[in-house]
C-alpha cells in the first residue's frame, strides 16, 4: 500500500491547500458489536402482568371473515384480523377524531399491487387484555370500504401482533387468544409446520397434487381457499384441461382478474383436501411479494383447523377441526 503523506492542492482563489497524513493503517480490526442487530422494540403488554389474554370471541360476522373487538386510543371499534397485512391500519377520518392525524403518502403493498396511505404514529391498539403500544399505523379510507362491503370494520389488525405474541386462532369455535412467547407450549397432538422467513413474512408450505410444497402467505383477509400465482400454475400445469370461471376481485392495489378452477389435492400439515376450488391469478404483484411466494393460503382452508401461529419461533401448529383438543 502506498500513501502520500503530504498532498498539495491548488484551489485557485483559495490558494494552495496542504494535507498532511500522520499515519495509515490497512485492514484494521473492526469491533463485531458494530454489526449486532438492534433489539426489536417490545410493544406488546398483557394486563396485570398476565401471560395470556384468554379466549376472545370473534365479533359477529359470517364464517368468511374474522372480525375482532379492539380499541384504538381507548375508542372501541371493530377490526378485520388480517394476517396478510404487513401493518395495522385505521380509518383516516377516525384517526383525525382521535387526534392522531396522518402525514405523508407512502406505498402500501397489497394483494393486487401497491396502493398508497398516510401514516400515524404513537397509536395504542388493544384487543382483550393485550395492548400494542406506540404503533405506527397506516391511515386508509376504510370507511368507504366499509360502506361498499356492508361489513362492520374500521380498522385492520395486522402483523405487529404476530411479531410479539403467539396467536391461537380457534376457527371452529370462532375465538382467539394471544400468549406471551416465553415458555409457551402447544397442545399435545398439534401438527407442527416449520415456517420459512421471507423478509417480514413467514411462509407456509402447501403441497398441490402431490408435488413438493410451494410457499404460501397465510392470509386471513382472503376469504377463499387458495390464491395461486401464475408461475406455480404454469409449473404444475394446474389449469390444463380444466374449465374455469372468470372473476375480478378488488383489494389494496386495485382490481385484478383471474379464474376459479379446482386443485385435485391440497396437502397442509399432512391433512389432505380433495377437489379444492382456488383462484388462479392472471398476474402476480411482484412489488408486494418476492419470487418465493407462490400463493395465498386463505380462510376457506384455515377455518378447517385451530391454527396456532408462532412467528417468534417460525412455527405453525394445526389442530384439525375434527380433532378437538382442549387447552
Amino acid at each position: 500500500m502506498r500513501v502520500a503523506f503530504t498532498t498539495r492542492v491548488d484551489s485557485g482563489a483559495l490558494g494552495v491547500q496542504t494535507l498532511h497524513v500522520k499515519s495509515a493503517e490497512a485492514d484494521p480490526a473492526i469491533d463485531p458489536a458494530l454489526f449486532t442487530k438492534p433489539r426489536a422494540l417490545q410493544r406488546a403488554t398483557f394486563a396485570g402482568g398476565a401471560a395470556s389474554t384468554g379466549w376472545i370471541d370473534f365479533a359477529a360476522s359470517d364464517e368468511n371473515r374474522v372480525y375482532l373487538p379492539v380499541t384504538v386510543q381507548g375508542q372501541e371499534m371493530t377490526a378485520i384480523f388480517d394476517t396478510g397485512a404487513s401493518a395495522s391500519a385505521v380509518d383516516a377520518g377516525l384517526l383525525t377524531l382521535l387526534h392522531r392525524s396522518a402525514s405523508g403518502s407512502f406505498p402500501v403493498p397489497g394483494e393486487n399491487g401497491v396502493g398508497e396511505a398516510g401514516v400515524a404514529s404513537g397509536v395504542d391498539l388493544g384487543v382483550g387484555g393485550l395492548t400494542l403500544h406506540g404503533l405506527t399505523v397506516a391511515a386508509l379510507d376504510l370507511f368507504s370500504m366499509k360502506v361498499k362491503s356492508g361489513e362492520p370494520w374500521t380498522a385492520i389488525l395486522g402483523d405487529e401482533v404476530f411479531n410479539e405474541t403467539i396467536v391461537d386462532i380457534d376457527f371452529p369455535h370462532r375465538r382467539v387468544a394471544f400468549h406471551a412467547p416465553a415458555g409457551y407450549q402447544p397442545p399435545p397432538g398439534a401438527l407442527a409446520l416449520a415456517l420459512t422467513r421471507d423478509g417480514p413474512d413467514r411462509l407456509v408450505p402447501v403441497s398441490l397434487d402431490g408435488a413438493p410444497p410451494a410457499l404460501f402467505v397465510m392470509d386471513t383477509g382472503f376469504n377463499g381457499n387458495l390464491r395461486i400465482a401464475p408461475s406455480l400454475a404454469r409449473r404444475q400445469k394446474l389449469l390444463v384441461g380444466q374449465t374455469s370461471q372468470r372473476v375480478t376481485i378488488g383489494a389494496i392495489g386495485g382490481e385484478a382478474a383471474g379464474a376459479i378452477a379446482y386443485v385435485g389435492k391440497v396437502s397442509l400439515g399432512g391433512v389432505n383436501f380433495a377437489s379444492v376450488p382456488a383462484l388462479f391469478s392472471d398476474t402476480w404483484p411482484s412489488a408486494s411479494y418476492t419470487d418465493r411466494v407462490e400463493g395465498l393460503l386463505g380462510l376457506g382452508l384455515l377455518r378447517q383447523f385451530r391454527v396456532i401461529v408462532d412467528w417468534p419461533h417460525d412455527r405453525l401448529f394445526l389442530i384439525p377441526a375434527a380433532k378437538d383438543i382442549d387447552d
